[in-house]
């Protein structure tokens, strides 16, 4: 089984490894927010004010690499499939979304996780592990399952 290798997961293995894979995998966005409850459209419009974002090389390869298949997949050849990460912000927090993309003005949202999970509440989910070496590391077909299915979901009308 082939596996898509990106960043090296920065902890040894214990507790904190779910939120250090996350950030490994979708890089961290430089705001302070604290505890406090946001609601997802003020989430995404702090996110998306310059400076906020990591830039390209923050974010794992895996990450920029689906980026580019789900522009690739994307009919929409006029709007730029653009990359979001929501780590330890109250989008992820308090709405269990870890990263969105955004093409115009339709959204999807992605939870990532080491644990499988049946619920989510972000649009799509997609499964990480490590490798022996600590990095994170994705199944090509999941990665090729999610590029698909964020593309089709970037050019249909969804309401949320």
């Amino acid at each position: 089984m082939k596996m898509y290798e990106g960043h090296r997961q920065p902890s040894i293995p214990g507790i904190q490894d779910g939120k250090d894979a996350e950030r490994a995998l979708l890089g961290r966005p430089k705001w302070e927010h604290g505890p406090n409850y946001l609601p997802v459209k003020d989430c995404i419009k702090k996110l998306e004010e310059p400076g906020v974002q990591p830039g390209i090389l923050e974010r794992s390869k895996i990450i920029n690499d689906l980026r580019k298949m789900i522009a690739e997949l994307s009919p929409n050849k006029n709007d730029p499939v653009k990359f979001y990460t929501a780590v330890g912000t109250p989008l992820d927090y308090y709405h269990g979304v870890d990263a969105y993309f955004r093409q115009g003005e339709n959204i999807v949202t992605m939870d990532v996780s080491l644990r499988g999970k049946e619920l989510h509440k972000a649009n799509v989910f997609l499964p990480i592990d490590f490798d022996e070496e600590g990095r994170v590391k994705v199944k090509k077909e999941d990665l090729n399952r999610i590029a698909k299915e964020i593309a089709r979901r970037l050019n249909i009308k969804i309401v949320s």
